[in-house]
């Protein structure tokens, strides 16, 4: 009985432990696809950057600072270009369902091309993403996502060109050690108590069952 009361307990202080990080570091690797109109060989190219999180114990919406870059080849010249995208979103983490914990975002960024191509220049973008992390332990998760960004088009007025890039990574959260120990001391005493309500004391001196003599 008392193993039965525990796993439960410690299941408890580790999930504590695990909402409690400040901070959120994710390299991040994909591939995004993009418009036909945008000039790039096969309408996509391999992506990877770093997404930065920082948490609070008071709020589910986080703000996340993100970099991405990539070096695609141009259908028009053969030659390569490099594209990189910074962005800032607001991050929302819903509850946790099964083994996973969905979460979505949205935000806006700046684009910076480094070689002309038509109809695809630097300029600001729209975006908005959803994804799923999957614990593999306290400070470990696996992360996927997929964002779609919209930029306007200078030199088509109304409308935007559009990128979808598709990402997987591996997320390590840190920070808030002492809220962490809290919650660990706070479940270990509640398994204490448990374990000792269902031992009992059957002749009432203060003593458990299982080490009274």
């Amino acid at each position: 009985m008392k193993k039965i009361i525990l796993v439960p307990a410690l299941l408890l202080a580790t999930f504590a432990m695990a909402d409690q990080h400040k901070y959120e570091v994710s390299p991040m690797f994909g591939y995004n696809f993009a418009e036909g109109n945008l000039g790039f060989k096969d309408n996509g190219y391999p992506v990877g950057g770093l997404e930065l999180q920082a948490n609070s114990p008071d709020s589910s919406l986080s703000p996340e600072l993100s970099v991405f870059t990539s070096i695609p080849d141009t259908s028009a010249s053969g030659k390569d270009t490099r594209i990189t995208r910074f962005a800032f979103n607001g991050v929302y983490t819903f509850d946790a369902m099964s083994f996973f914990v969905p979460f979505a975002k949205l935000g806006a960024g700046y684009e910076t091309v480094s070689r002309d191509i038509p109809s695809n220049k630097d300029g600001f973008f729209l975006d908005a993403g959803a994804g799923a992390k999957v614990p593999l332990n306290d400070n470990w998760a696996l992360k996927l996502e997929a964002i779609y960004m919209a930029k306007p088009n200078k030199d088509n007025a109304g409308n935007a060109d559009s990128n979808l890039m598709t990402l997987a990574g591996i997320t390590y959260a840190f920070g808030g050690e002492k809220k962490k120990e809290v919650a660990a001391v706070a479940a270990a005493t509640t398994a204490a108590v448990a374990t000792a309500a269902v031992d009992g004391d059957d002749d009432n001196d203060g003593i458990a069952n299982s080490i009274d003599q």
